[in-house]
């Protein structure tokens, strides 16, 4: 299948359309380590230049991951009020403790001062990150998962 502006991931065409739609739901990209996940989700960088794009990479912090998480969320939510929109994206969010909780608090607070921005989380699929989703975040997310592919 050949998709619109030069995407090369299906997934990426599947976000770009729902980064284009007001948020409604944390879009989650799920997959093994060197899919291509971060790859796909920066391309979106040139694709939505109407859009503030924050990237942060959780596996780069070596502080308090919790406090460092709160912190990045209250700076994208500063971005909001001066542009409406805004994507906050999170790679390697599984490494954060208690993450999916810290999140689901975050985002149900934007959501009743209806201050919500997009946010996409990045992760690899470990059983670490699907307990989080099940348990925190349900209702609250849509979720991407970027399968290997094998050249022959």
């Amino acid at each position: 299948m050949t998709y619109p502006l030069g995407m090369k991931r299906e997934f990426v065409y599947t976000l770009f359309r729902r980064l284009n739609e007001e948020p409604q739901f944390i879009q989650i990209v799920l997959g093994p380590r060197q899919v291509g996940k971060t790859t796909g989700v920066l391309q979106l960088n040139d694709l939505l230049k109407d859009h503030t794009i924050i990237y942060e990479n959780a596996d780069s912090v070596f502080s308090s991951k919790t406090h460092w998480l709160k912190d990045r969320w209250l700076e994208a939510r500063l971005k909001v009020q001066d542009q409406k929109k805004v994507i906050f994206i999170i790679d390697g969010v599984q490494s954060i403790p208690d993450w999916s909780r810290m999140i689901k608090g975050l985002w149900d607070q934007d959501k009743r001062q209806k201050n919500l921005f997009h946010v996409v989380l990045l992760g690899s699929s470990s059983l670490e990150l699907h307990q989080g989703l099940s348990e925190s975040l349900a209702g609250r997310y849509e979720k991407k998962i970027r399968k290997i592919t094998t050249r022959v």
